[in-house]
């Protein structure tokens, strides 16, 4: 601006004439520039007044958006949740160690809570520190600087399901997690590899069974039972461990090694399978003594039915 002396004006009195202008001068000059749109530069030239451009990174920008949206209160910092959502999912094996982060930055004077939700209810594990479960597989452990990872080991088939970190803000802040518990498959089959659920040996053959598991985990052992008692080595019965399978041979079968037979890892999975060792009865006779023994006790309980009506009918023509 020229004024009446015929000088030059500067437009801010705090304004560097040597070019430098501060964030502070640019956004108090960004609003005259409408109006006074030149500056006077070295006392002869005139340049248009531009406002600096922000080149922000992707990152940067994350940053500044979480700031701006959590600023004044806890915010979660877990980098693979849907920010829009706030959900997690994760898949563990069945009798492995879970844990599941939660980073809660500028906590303050807030509480971090875990609960599990149900189908008709919600069951809360922690609040800060402490348990609140009764089940001691349940807890909390605090990983500095603010991760309140919740620990459950071993991990059941129970356990799978939806899982909710909660701040105690108001309205609360939460971070779900759907876990999912991935169980081995067994299965018995015979030595051509065909599955057993029932099976048939002559006495003084060759009882050949093996167990097979889906997923390979250290740590996991294949055991055998029989009507519910453990099966161990002996001059008959052989047991042939392997990395995912467990061989069962039983030398010159006999009457008494008839039974139900199972496999099973630890108490996490088992399977079961029966076997029948004929001497002189044919497949046939015995399905049928199997399969019939249910039938015999009705059809003597109807016998029991037909003479007790015959016996109050009898009274009563004699009372006639």
């Amino acid at each position: 601006m020229i004024g009446n002396n015929g000088g030059a004006t500067p437009l801010a009195t705090d304004a560097d004439l040597s070019g430098n202008v501060t964030t502070t001068q640019v956004n108090a000059l960004w609003r005259y520039t409408t109006e006074l749109p030149y500056r006077y530069q070295d006392h002869h030239k005139f340049r248009p007044l531009k406002k600096p451009a922000l080149i922000l990174r992707p990152k940067q920008q994350s940053h500044l958006r979480h700031h701006h949206e959590n600023h004044w209160g806890p915010f979660f910092e877990e980098e693979d949740h849907n920010i829009s959502t706030g959900h997690l999912a994760m898949a563990v094996e069945l009798g492995s160690a879970l844990h599941l982060n939660c980073r809660v930055a500028m906590l303050q004077d807030k509480t971090v809570m875990w609960l599990k939700k149900g189908v008709d209810r919600v069951r809360l594990l922690t609040v800060g520190l402490m348990p609140y479960s009764s089940d001691p597989r349940v807890g909390v452990s605090f990983q500095y600087p603010n991760n309140w990872r919740l620990f459950i080991n071993p991990v059941s088939r129970d356990d799978g399901g939806v899982y909710v970190c909660q701040v105690s803000t108001h309205p609360p802040r939460t971070l779900t997690t759907n876990l999912t518990v991935l169980a081995p498959n067994i299965e018995i089959v015979d030595e051509q590899g065909h599955e057993v659920k029932d099976r048939y040996y002559k006495t003084g053959s060759t009882i050949d069974l093996t167990c097979k598991m889906s997923i390979r985990r250290e740590g996991n052992v294949l055991a055998w039972g029989i009507d519910n008692r453990p099966i161990i080595s002996s001059p008959r019965s052989e047991l042939r461990p392997g990395s995912m399978s467990s061989r069962l041979v039983i030398h010159g079968a006999t009457k008494r090694d008839s039974g139900t037979y199972s496999c099973s890892i630890s108490t996490h999975a088992f399977i079961h399978a029966n076997v029948y060792v004929l001497n002189g009865e044919t497949q046939a006779a015995v399905q049928q003594e199997t399969g019939d023994s249910g039938g015999a006790t009705s059809s003597h309980q109807k016998d029991i039915l037909v003479a007790l009506v015959m016996s109050v009918f009898t009274t009563r023509v004699r009372a006639l």
